[in-house]
């Protein structure tokens, strides 16, 4: 039989539901929901997603891809998912009234992960701005913003979508911990950072013009894998910071509050408001100190260049000011204690400073060093002279006596003038030249 006729039919092929990644990329708060990513699906198309939290029940969203291919769904999870997979089981659409279904195998999982700090926790999910709350996981406190009672941490930068920035206004935590690879700045005008607590720095801080306050009432301590770079420094706190990692300064370093007696049986104070121990302060070329109380441990000048300036060394009246004459060296560092006598001369001041040199010769300098009233262990105090201790072969027990060539009992120092710091000892003992 012959058949003349024909007869035609569409058909109507739908593609294959597909996917080529699950991600998590930033970790989820405890007051807010959590992105998942899904890429590599076919683009500008709305999926219904069937998803899977390890120990969880069965789920179920829709999301819609970009024209890249790219969707994103939100998800509320809590401290107990931290750590668990999520699992795309399966993506299915519905085109010209079909649906097409595509059961998943791989790539299709991610580990979930929820700030687990009782603190403040940046996410930068919004911007760089401290003080919006969008941008902060809160933890356990029912403030929106950090306050002075609660602690904060600073992630690594490549965790969230902003990294922290202080220009707004002021702004004050209790502890804070800059994390690994955690990125925090100051920006704009000079503002102030108040820390209540102890300093942790284990990324990068960049200070600007800011200023760092830390102004608790305990004991509180600069420290982390990091040296910190500070462009202002306050010291406030009548308990003292100690310096558990070296530190510097770039522009000013205040010494509001009063050196630390660390016993009440002490007759003076025996640590500075700032105390280094064996670590190092590095003040920067313009760098100065100010306020009433000092800086025990080590404080360190580098590439010292100006004639005539004065260069400060843990107090605003320990001073070294240089002619311009020799070449000048390229560090000191002035070893401060403070509390006792030199066991050299135990009839001197409670106070010993060691200045060491590198590289400098027949470079002349005025020394002032400062000194505290309830220091002066029953020396007259119009009579107060710098000695130095020598103690080479058939130099004189006791040290040396340099005499004085100024002094103020209104501001408590004493200086010597036109004093080759070339001779200095290039290491702590040592006699020099």
């Amino acid at each position: 039989t012959l058949y003349t006729n024909n007869e035609y039919r569409s058909i109507t092929i739908l593609e294959t539901p597909k996917l080529s990644s699950v991600s998590q990329p930033w970790a989820a708060c405890r007051h807010n929901s959590t992105e998942i990513h899904l890429n590599g699906m076919i683009p500008n198309t709305t999926f219904t997603v069937y998803y899977k939290i390890t120990g969880n029940t069965p789920a179920t969203t829709t999301a819609t891809s970009d024209a890249t291919g790219k969707a994103v769904f939100n998800l509320t999870i809590g401290l107990e998912d931290h750590g668990k997979t999520l699992t795309v089981n399966s993506l299915s659409y519905t085109s010209l009234g079909k649906t097409c279904t595509q059961t998943l195998s791989t790539n299709n999982s991610t580990t979930l992960s929820v700030w687990r700090f009782d603190g403040f926790t940046w996410t930068g999910r919004v911007s760089n701005d401290w003080h919006n709350s969008a941008n902060w996981c809160r933890g356990t406190s029912d403030e929106t913003l950090p306050t002075a009672e609660t602690d904060v941490y600073i992630p690594a930068a490549d965790s969230t979508q902003f990294s922290p920035v202080i220009s707004a206004s002021n702004a004050v935590v209790k502890n804070i911990t800059i994390g690994n690879a955690g990125v925090l700045s100051f920006a704009g005008e000079s503002k102030t950072l108040e820390v209540k607590g102890n300093w942790t720095n284990h990324g990068t801080f960049n200070p600007h013009m800011g200023k760092v306050l830390l102004n608790g009432t305990n004991q509180q301590k600069i420290q982390g894998a990091v040296v910190t770079a500070f462009y202002q420094l306050e010291i406030s706190n009548n308990a003292g910071v100690i310096a558990d990692k070296d530190l510097s300064i770039l522009k000013l370093l205040t010494l509001t509050s009063d050196n630390v007696k660390t016993s009440t049986e002490l007759v003076t104070a025996n640590r500075g408001a700032l105390h280094t121990g064996t670590n190092i302060l590095t003040m920067a070329d313009t760098a100065h100190t100010e306020g009433v109380s000092d800086v025990t441990g080590i404080v360190r000048r580098m590439n010292i260049q100006r004639a005539s300036h004065q260069y400060t060394f843990g107090s605003r009246h320990t001073l070294l000011t240089f002619a311009a004459s020799g070449t000048y060296p390229t560090e000191i560092k002035a070893y401060i204690t403070i509390g006792s006598a030199p066991a050299w001369k135990t009839n001197a001041i409670l106070r010993e400073y060691h200045f060491i040199q590198t590289g400098g010769s027949n470079c002349y300098a005025t020394i002032r060093t400062s000194y505290k009233d309830s220091e002066l262990n029953s020396v007259a105090e119009n009579r107060l002279e710098q000695w130095t201790q020598f103690s080479a072969e058939g130099t004189p027990e006791g040290g040396y006596e340099w005499g004085r060539s100024n002094a103020s009992s209104i501001n408590n120092w004493v200086e010597i003038t036109n004093i080759n710091i070339g001779l200095f000892p290039t290491e702590k003992g040592s006699t020099g030249s």
